[in-house]
């Protein structure tokens, strides 16, 4: 009676033992889980904070070139001081970039003359900073004359004052011979190789990051391991107790 008793209390904690197995190793698998989600959680909020200052930024910035164009239209009489404190009221309570351009494009389109001067202007405008950066670039002027240039920008509201800055500068280069087309083609060229190496760059990590593809594993998991060596040490440690019966009872 008491060998029967002892192999049955042998054969129940030998089918409990996987059992315990199990549990621990799930639990450590959970543990693991709310790890990695946390890690990931955490992640996405330090990119959203990231997009959201950059956002911050460009709006920030276009709100200061649009504040800018607006002074400009008043200092060539095309809109009035009222209009003009109207303007750059509403663009400074903007909370979009397409809130920005609504408010600019709707000042433009109630006066005749405004479309056509901003286009000149910022052509002007545009063509001329292209053309002073390649000047440097080619070493043709220094830093210290580009920046003499760059600050007369900031501050220049007319087509004339432009002009005027364009014309000291080919004077500065070349005597004025050379002219705004041949500069700025230059200019656009060189642009386009950036662009092109930029592109290539981002194909390069875009398939590095496909290779890199997590791999699936086939291996059994640990919870799943420890259960199946619990099932063979008991099976194992079953079959010895029986065959040690056996031996005795002969």
């Amino acid at each position: 009676m008491k060998k029967i008793v002892v192999i049955a209390t042998s054969i129940l904690f030998m089918l409990a033992a996987p059992i315990v197995f199990a549990e621990e190793s799930d639990k450590n698998i959970s543990n693991e889980s709310s790890i990695e989600e946390t890690t990931t959680i955490s992640s996405v909020d330090t990119t959203e904070t990231e997009s959201s200052k950059k956002e911050d930024g460009e709006l920030s910035t276009l709100k200061s070139i649009k504040i800018r164009m607006v002074q400009i239209y008043l200092a060539n009489n095309y809109i009035t001081q009222a209009k003009h404190d109207e303007v750059i009221s509403r663009v400074k309570e903007a909370t979009t970039s397409q809130e920005v351009e609504d408010i600019m494009n709707e000042l433009i389109s109630s006066v005749e003359e405004l479309s056509g001067f901003t286009y000149a202007f910022s052509e002007k405008y545009y063509n001329l900073e292209a053309n002073i950066a390649a000047a440097v670039e080619k070493k043709l002027i220094t830093q210290e004359q580009a920046q003499t240039f760059y600050d007369r920008l900031v501050i220049a509201s007319t087509l004339d004052e432009l002009s005027a800055i364009s014309a000291d500068f080919h004077k500065l280069i070349d005597g004025g011979t050379t002219g705004t087309s041949s500069t700025s083609s230059s200019t656009t060229n060189s642009t386009s190789d950036s662009s092109s190496t930029a592109e290539t760059t981002t194909s390069t990590t875009v398939s590095k990051d496909s290779s890199e593809a997590p791999k699936k594993s086939f291996l059994p998991k640990t919870g799943e391991l420890k259960n199946v060596m619990g099932m063979f040490a008991g099976v194992f440690i079953t079959l010895s107790a029986v065959g040690c019966l056996l031996i005795k009872q002969r």
